[in-house]
């Protein structure tokens, strides 16, 4: 015989692989370094969307448009949800490279910041 579940439940469904580590990763705390770094990828990310957006013909507008778009102005002058937004989504990047076992490491202030 086949139970059936009352139709306010949902059938069980195993998580995927990748649920498995997103769900993972959602438990990692960050430490200072890494919640700085988190705050430049954020900025670096839409810095670069922003640029891809200037290339399309989009122009900052109050209102989102055909051609215009709200958040097309410089990180810090976004809004506080926006903003945050941005660095959740970058520091969930840092925790899932943690459970997938791999490590970022500053280098020491000798070490030239700029990238050749």
């Amino acid at each position: 015989s086949c139970t059936t579940l009352p139709p306010d439940r949902e059938e069980f469904k195993p998580m995927t692989e990748d649920e498995r580590i997103v769900e993972a990763a959602k438990g990692i705390r960050l430490n200072s370094g890494e919640s700085a770094l988190a705050m430049a990828l954020a900025r670096l990310s839409h810095e670069q969307w922003m640029q891809r957006r200037i290339q399309q013909g989009m122009v900052y507008g109050p209102d989102r448009g055909p051609t215009t778009d709200p958040l097309l102005r410089p990180f810090d002058m976004m809004g506080d949800v926006k903003r945050a937004e941005e660095v959740a989504a970058a520091k969930d990047i840092l925790r899932l490279v943690r459970v997938l076992g791999y490590k970022i490491v500053k280098e020491d202030s000798e070490t030239p910041d700029k990238i050749v």
